[in-house]
């Protein structure tokens, strides 16, 4: 198995996975600023503000609004390396699928290059090794029947002759 170059064409390599996985660490996201701002709004209100609690909730997000562009601002740049590393699973199974498609098509074993950081390398082996190991199979197959045909030939010719 040959590594492949670093350089990546496709950010989205395998969509619906890498796409739920990243409306996940929205949801994840926005699911930390309500989990921290709405306990601080409610012990605020508890305390006696005076406000609605929904008026405590942005209250709270006024005085607290750096930290607010902050996390917006690191938002794009945990997807962009969430993306990346789900790159180094995604890619992989990917080229596995087309190969096995490849491979139902043709009969003709793959060898299936992954990049350095790439996981499932031990899948991918045991794949490459399995496609290898049934066109071996296939091979001793065709010549068994061509040995088995040749023989009836034979035998059929035989008979004939006499």
């Amino acid at each position: 198995m040959k590594p492949k170059s670093e350089n990546r064409t496709r950010w989205l390599v395998e969509q619906g996975v890498q796409k739920a996985m990243l409306l996940r660490i929205c949801v994840y996201w926005i699911a930390g600023i309500l989990f921290v701002s709405l306990p601080i709004a409610l012990f605020k209100n508890a305390a006696g503000s005076g406000q609605f609690f929904v008026q405590d909730v942005f209250s709270v997000w006024e005085d607290h609004w750096p930290i607010l562009v902050c996390f917006t601002l690191m938002l794009p740049f945990v997807l962009n390396d969430l993306l990346r590393f789900s790159n180094r699973f995604s890619g992989p199974i990917f080229r596995l699928k087309r190969e096995l498609q490849q491979f139902q098509e043709t009969g003709k074993s793959v060898q299936i290059s992954l990049r350095e950081k790439d996981y499932w390398k031990d899948v991918v082996e045991s794949f490459c090794e399995l496609t290898q190991r049934i066109e071996s199979l296939e091979k001793q197959i065709a010549n068994q029947n061509r040995e088995e045909e040749s023989i009836v030939q034979m035998h059929s010719e035989g008979r004939s002759g006499n």
